[in-house]
């Protein structure tokens, strides 16, 4: 069977308010691998000082043969606060560090971040990244899409992905954010542009796990936006998992999604595999 689940990782970085330590992060891995995982998206901002990409590496010391590996470039922590960073040092800088933490000479895609377009255009930064793609550091290169950019019907990064050596593309998609439905999805059909969804549960409020107005703890990232976690869970609380899994997959075959444990992770191959 051809597996069509990437493992999302955002999640261990504590964002859901769930602190997750090495061996937790171990334990996921190795039973991803057993079960027949074999993506795992990760990106240069998951946790502060790389955490996640240096988790990652460790873990997939001896099996890095197994996974195909995503990471992303654009940020940077100063202190505890997260920034853009996508000039050409940045990234020269950033791609080294992933390469490092993840314990391997390639990245099997690696994505522009959800910039803005004054960031993505910029000719540096793509003839540096495809002089690495060429070289085999790189075999594909990626665009992840900036949401907003999407509900605002800017295409201009799509539009040029072809140009800059992109042929990867991730953009959010589920029932509630459904937008990527009007332009992006065909538009990577038509041009052969290999498309991954993310957040087919958005961040898990399309899980029917939540009454509505369900209020989050203040260590969990989602307490950050309540009025669209409100949105979301006042007009779709009676859609479960299977729904919301099976609605996204039958637009994109491969999606992102994160699993707190073995159980979910268990569910969530089982679902986007079925």
């Amino acid at each position: 069977m051809v597996n069509s689940m990437w493992l999302g990782t955002e999640l261990y970085t504590g964002s859901y308010g769930i602190d997750y330590r090495y061996k937790d992060f171990e334990r996921i891995i190795n039973h991803s691998i057993d079960i027949g995982i074999d993506k795992v998206d990760t990106a240069e901002c998951y946790g502060r000082d790389t955490q996640i990409e240096k988790f990652l590496g460790k873990a997939l010391v001896g099996k890095r043969d197994k996974v195909e590996i995503a990471t992303k470039f654009g940020h940077k922590f100063v202190g505890s606060k997260k920034i853009e960073a996508f000039d050409l040092e940045s990234i020269k800088k950033q791609f080294d560090q992933s390469i490092q933490n993840l314990k391997t000479d390639y990245i099997d895609i690696y994505y522009f971040h959800s910039g803005e377009n004054n960031d993505f255009f910029n000719d540096q930064i793509w003839k540096y990244l495809n002089e690495l793609k060429d070289s085999g550091c790189i075999k594909r290169l990626g665009l992840s899409l900036k949401h907003s950019l999407v509900i605002d019907s800017d295409y201009q990064q799509l539009e040029y992905a072809e140009a800059f050596g992109i042929d990867v593309v991730q953009t959010v998609l589920n029932i509630f954010s459904n937008k990527s439905l009007d332009y992006v999805v065909p538009f990577c059909f038509e041009n052969d542009i290999r498309i991954i969804a993310r957040m087919p549960l958005a961040k898990g409020l399309l899980s029917g796990k939540y009454a509505q107005d369900h209020i989050f703890s203040h260590s969990d990232d989602r307490s950050n936006s309540v009025e669209i976690n409100n949105k979301i869970l006042n007009n779709n609380r009676d859609i479960s998992v299977e729904e919301a899994i099976a609605w996204c997959k039958k637009r994109i075959s491969e999606v992102v999604i994160g699993s707190k444990n073995t159980h979910q992770l268990n569910q969530n191959y089982s679902l986007i595999n079925q």
